[in-house]
């Protein structure tokens, strides 16, 4: 059952969204870390020049302590993002585990704002309107740059603009003085302008994540059983094989072929072929493990991709495939099992799952050989 989704709009998603949620999740909150590289560039920047537009409005100790204060803010925020780099190149950040990342991007950039808030509550010195319509068109300067850079992140941007804007346009407002309050309507429109924007730009984002994830997906998938097709085959063995031999882990192949496919084929059609060889498939999933990869090798073959099993575990699941089959069905299924070791390529270990299946055809058939 579809967990609830961490996405908020008041427009409904497609269902795409809430299957691949995970997937959308890992997607958007790279494309916020990637974004965060050249915002930390940008933050560094505007707060060595902030501080010379005010440099004669404002005390120096004051403006000391602000720009301490908003270095020692940032600066955890580059250890944040070469860690996730760092987890991101050596993969071992999984879409299920990203989502704390998001958080630790948010509370860091809203440490920030609460910092930019405050500029709007700095005891200035001479015309306080002057210093104030500065301060307002500073930080609406950055608001832009906010949502333009991180609308990957909707609630991180929303959060960021009200903390930023909401309590400046409230100083202005309490000051009594027309033109602020002139400024603080202005910025109050822009605020709302801002915020539609963010919400136009998120749901766009989402749909094109989710649509790319889709298409990926159905290229490495069998139209026909929604079995992974040799394409994905070559990625999962491409990650498997050398994380098997740096962490000496094992795992087996399973080579299955449907008996008598053809002879099935021509008496029934390939209709019902074709409902025969969705139906198995069907079964396969539901009998491996979720850890398990199950592959449409050929016409009625298939390979099944065991991770961390033995020669003994895979016959297990072999044969409850098997049995499953049999009770299922009106055919049977033999298979063949490899085990990997690190002498062996993968195509000479599917040659190997691939003579025991011959070798279970000629014994009888219906049946697991090891």
């Amino acid at each position: 059952m579809p967990q609830e989704s961490s996405f908020t709009s008041d427009e409904k998603p497609d269902a795409g969204f809430f299957i691949y949620r995970n997937e959308i999740d890992f997607e958007r909150i790279k494309l916020l870390y990637q974004a965060g590289r050249n915002g930390l560039v940008s933050i560094f920047l505007i707060i060595s020049l902030f501080p010379l537009l005010v440099l004669h409005r404002l005390d120096y100790k004051v403006l000391a302590i602000w720009t301490i204060l908003m270095v020692a803010v940032n600066l955890p925020r580059v250890f944040v993002l070469k860690s996730f780099n760092q987890r991101i190149a050596n993969n071992t950040l999984t879409p299920s585990g990203v989502k704390r990342w998001e958080y630790y991007f948010i509370i860091g950039f809203c440490a920030s704002g609460v910092l930019w808030s405050a500029t709007a509550f700095l005891p200035y010195q001479g015309d306080v309107v002057i210093c104030l319509i500065l301060v307002v068109l500073v930080q609406v300067g950055i608001s832009s740059v906010v949502v333009s850079m991180y609308s990957s992140s909707r609630l991180m941007v929303l959060l960021y603009l009200s903390i930023t804007l909401i309590p400046p346009m409230l100083k202005l407002f309490s000051t009594g003085d027309r033109t602020l309050m002139l400024v603080g309507v202005i910025g109050l429109v822009f605020f709302m302008i801002l915020v539609r924007a963010v919400r136009e730009q998120s749901r766009n984002l989402i749909d094109f994540i989710s649509l790319k994830i889709q298409n990926d997906e159905f290229s490495k998938k069998d139209i026909l059983t929604g079995l992974w097709n040799r394409r994905q085959l070559y990625y999962v063995v491409e990650k498997l094989i050398p994380r098997s031999l740096r962490h000496h882990e094992i795992f087996s192949v399973i080579m299955m072929d449907i008996d008598f496919f053809k002879r099935y084929n021509d008496s029934r059609g390939h209709a019902a072929g074709d409902e025969l060889l969705k139906k198995i498939s069907r079964l396969i999933q539901q009998t491996i493990r979720d850890e398990d990869v199950a592959v449409r090798y050929g016409g009625e073959e298939f390979l099944l991709i065991l991770t961390l099993a033995s020669t003994r575990e895979a016959y297990e699941i072999g044969e409850r495939v098997r049995q499953a089959v049999k009770r299922e069905t009106e055919v049977t299924i033999s298979g063949g099992i490899a085990t990997f070791a690190a002498a062996k390529s993968f195509d000479e270990l599917t040659k190997e799952a691939d003579s025991l299946l011959y070798k279970a055809k000629a014994s009888g058939r219906d049946m697991i050989c090891m």
